[in-house]
């Protein structure tokens, strides 16, 4: 058993990552905290995709998040799921406080 406390990232970052978790069959899954401050855009300019599967859980604020063309607004309490490869970004409507999980393939 391994507990953490919950942090944010502080330094004007986005993200934190909290713990690693690998599989025997080098598969790395990650957890992490972001602090997004509104009126930023994740990533600055277009688009991005990873290469992993991410879940975010938003604990508090409000973003607008796009991904392969489809458009939802997400606030405290909703949970998004990304494939691998598609390709998103966010608008931060409001100060968001999210946990994030990137699943290798």
């Amino acid at each position: 058993m391994n507990k953490l406390k919950i942090s944010y990232p502080n330094n004007g970052d986005k993200l934190k990552s909290l713990l690693y978790l690998s599989k025997s069959d080098g598969r790395q899954h990650e957890v992490g905290t972001a602090f997004l401050p509104s009126g930023c855009r994740m990533p600055d300019i277009g688009e991005s995709a990873h290469c992993r599967h991410e879940v975010s859980i938003i604990l508090e604020g409000k973003i607008k998040t796009t991904s392969n063309g489809k458009t939802v607004v997400l606030e405290s309490g909703d949970m998004v799921s990304i494939s691998e490869d598609e390709s998103q970004s966010t608008e931060v409507l409001e100060d968001t406080r999210l946990i994030y999980i990137f699943f290798d393939k």
